[in-house]
C-alpha cells in the first residue's frame, strides 16, 4: 500500500485472483517442503506464466518506450489466459 501511494502515475496493480505466487515457480516443488503446501495454486501453471509475461512486457514497453498501446492493453487486457484484476492511476 505504501509503495502504491508513493509511486507516481502511471502505475498498475495487477492481481490474478485464482493463482498463487507458486504458479510462477518451477513445476517440481518437492524440495520446497512444508511451506509450499500452504500456497495452493491453479491446476495449470502455463496460463499464469503467459499472463505474467504479457503484463511485464506491457509495463516495460509503456515505461521504456512511452507506448500508448501497451498502456491501453494494461488498462483492459484483451482475452487474458487467466482472470486479471487491474487497478491503475
Amino acid at each position: 500500500v505504501q509503495f502504491w501511494d508513493a509511486t507516481s502515475a502511471p502505475v498498475w496493480h495487477v492481481v490474478t485472483p485464482e493463482n498463487g505466487h507458486m504458479d510462477l515457480l518451477q513445476d517440481d516443488l518437492a524440495a520446497c517442503g512444508l511451506i509450499c503446501a500452504f500456497c495452493p495454486g491453479a491446476p495449470a501453471r502455463e496460463p499464469m506464466r503467459r499472463a505474467a509475461a504479457g503484463v511485464m512486457v506491457a509495463m516495460l514497453r509503456s515505461a521504456l518506450f512511452d507506448d500508448a498501446a501497451s498502456r491501453a492493453w494494461l488498462a483492459a487486457p484483451p482475452d487474458p489466459p487467466v482472470r486479471l484484476e487491474v487497478e491503475t492511476r
